[in-house]
């Protein structure tokens, strides 16, 4: 009876891990709102549902930063990318990222390629270290 009720707890606990990855958090990523500004001033906390931070650099050398939702964008495909080149008028350079306050001076030098890997890395860390700990100590050992 111990060996099942261990084992469906660390399934219980394999569940959350999951159910938290794929939940959105309840707050909005921290981004620099400001137009016409060469360096970031105004921190925002963005509504939930955006979840990128953007900045914008137009040829006449003009710089804006603002909250972004991947709906915004005009090409959904290259979420993955950093940075994005528009033709239109003006031309402008807009790069995107997904952590707090990543929209300044030093996102419009990257030209990296963005990721979500960080918060899973975060969680997992702490999920591995649980079950570890647990296993070592003989708590779950079958």
């Amino acid at each position: 009876m111990m060996k099942r009720t261990n084992f469906l707890l660390a399934v219980a606990c394999c569940i959350l891990f999951v159910s938290d990855l794929c939940v959105s958090p309840i707050h909005g990523i921290q981004c620099y709102i400001c137009e016409s500004c060469p360096d970031p001033v105004d921190e925002h906390t963005c509504k939930p549902r955006h979840t990128l931070c953007a900045v914008a650099e137009y040829k006449s050398g003009k710089i804006t930063r603002d909250c972004l939702s991947i709906d915004d964008k005009e090409d959904d495909e290259k979420v993955g990318t950093k940075c994005d080149e528009f033709n239109g008028d003006p031309p402008f350079r807009r790069c995107y990222c997904n952590t707090d306050l990543c929209n300044d001076n030093s996102l419009l030098k990257s030209g990296a390629t963005t990721s979500d890997s960080g918060r899973a890395k975060g969680h997992y860390s702490i999920f591995t270290a649980v079950f570890v700990s647990a296993f070592v100590s003989g708590r779950y050992a079958y």
